[in-house]
């Protein structure tokens, strides 16, 4: 488990932390989030929350970070154990999988994005999230290369489309007409989901999917009506262009999407 003295030194350096299990399924290690950890993109937990989640999760073994304005950091996520591609920082961590987290200045306007350059490097911005020290799942860590915070860089430069790509128009989404709230939704995520990758879809289209409903539903759909709009949705999307997914993708519906949606919130499950 996770010492709360970890917790307290993250949030005493003004990051914006949460419980998160990680799991081994094959080669691949699962980051959950114990929390509804969307909510720490735009606020700090407080010290109440925190002796709640050491009282509720006893065995997490995850700390995970909201990158973005909140904490003031972006992430470059280069998932090469050998290769950074020229790009470094004096604040950097070994992950889990044997690549690399660098920790740079927050630049507004950076939000997540995937393989830059088709290259194995994602961008964790406004809306993201990544993993901290001393984060572990059996023998595998995660460990701290360089923590010169006082040296911290900017963002470097990278070509705007490639930033952008993911996210063309987000900031023109509709806002729901009166009486027209859960139609709008299903448009809404269906426009993200025609825009991003399909197995970018739970790292940039979900969560884009739940501020959009934060910020502009009025009121905001509940967390199990949200999870199940994007769900169906997203079979819709793989039904009517089939072409462009893989067959053997299954998603889930009805009493299924409440057991998916739960599955998610505690850490376990897909």
């Amino acid at each position: 488990m996770i010492a709360r003295e970890v917790f307290d030194k993250y949030l005493n350096k003004g990051w914006s932390v949460f419980p998160v299990m990680i799991t081994k399924n094959g080669n691949k290690y699962e980051k959950k989030p114990l929390v509804k950890w969307m909510d720490y993109m735009s606020r700090m937990p407080d010290k109440t929350e925190v002796d709640v989640w050491f009282g509720l999760f006893k065995d997490f073994n995850g700390v995970g970070l909201a990158t973005g304005k909140q904490s003031g950091v972006v992430v470059l996520d280069i998932d090469d154990p050998v290769d950074d591609y020229g790009f470094s920082s004096p604040v950097s961590v070994k992950t889990i999988s044997g690549g690399k987290h660098l920790y740079f200045k927050h630049r507004p306007g950076i939000r997540n994005t995937v393989r830059v350059s088709g290259k194995p490097i994602d961008v964790r911005g406004d809306g993201g999230f990544v993993v901290l020290p001393p984060s572990f799942c059996g023998e595998a860590k995660y460990l701290w290369l360089g923590y010169d915070f006082e040296h911290l860089s900017d963002f470097p430069f990278i070509p705007e489309p490639e930033i952008k790509t993911e996210r063309d128009n987000w900031d023109q989404l509709p806002s729901p007409i009166e009486g027209e709230r859960n139609q709008t939704a299903i448009s809404v995520i269906g426009h993200i989901l025609a825009k991003v990758k399909r197995e970018s879809w739970e790292v940039i289209a979900w969560p884009r999917f739940q501020m959009w409903n934060l910020e502009q539903a009025k009121p905001p759909l509940d967390d199990l009506e949200l999870r199940s709009t994007f769900d169906s949705a997203a079979r819709m999307e793989l039904t009517h262009h089939a072409e462009k997914y893989d067959n053997h993708i299954h998603l889930f519906s009805g009493q299924q999407a409440k057991v998916v949606y739960d599955e998610r919130m505690f850490g376990y499950g897909e």
